[in-house]
């Protein structure tokens, strides 16, 4: 009887071990993912202040596809400030679900 016991009770604690397991892999890749979306957008943020350093950026909309990411961004002019308004909205797909990131940043003229 002792014997049974003992077994249910080490059922129950390595199902609850497993089950955290399966939730820790499934934040790991939320977490991979994000962090990948804002590297896209850090990246494309020093490719217009590059731009701007060289007198070549405009205001513009544009979209790019990097992988399973979709990056969709738009720069506006401030019009009381020496500052543009950088929206960045990157979207990808993880487990037949869509995610989005929308990042809101300001970029010195």
């Amino acid at each position: 009887m002792e014997l049974l016991i003992s077994a249910v009770i080490l059922s129950v604690g390595i199902l609850t071990i497993l089950q955290a397991l399966g939730l820790l892999a499934r934040v790991t890749g939320i977490s991979s993912d994000t962090l990948h979306a804002i590297t896209l957008a850090e990246d494309k943020l020093q490719e217009l202040q590059y731009k701007e350093r060289s007198k070549q950026l405009t205001g513009i909309a544009l979209s790019e596809n990097k992988g399973k990411y979709g990056l969709v961004y738009n720069l506006e002019e401030v019009t009381d400030l020496p500052l543009y308004k950088c929206t960045f909205n990157i979207q990808w797909d993880r487990a037949n679900r869509k995610e989005a990131l929308v990042l809101n940043t300001y970029l010195r003229k």
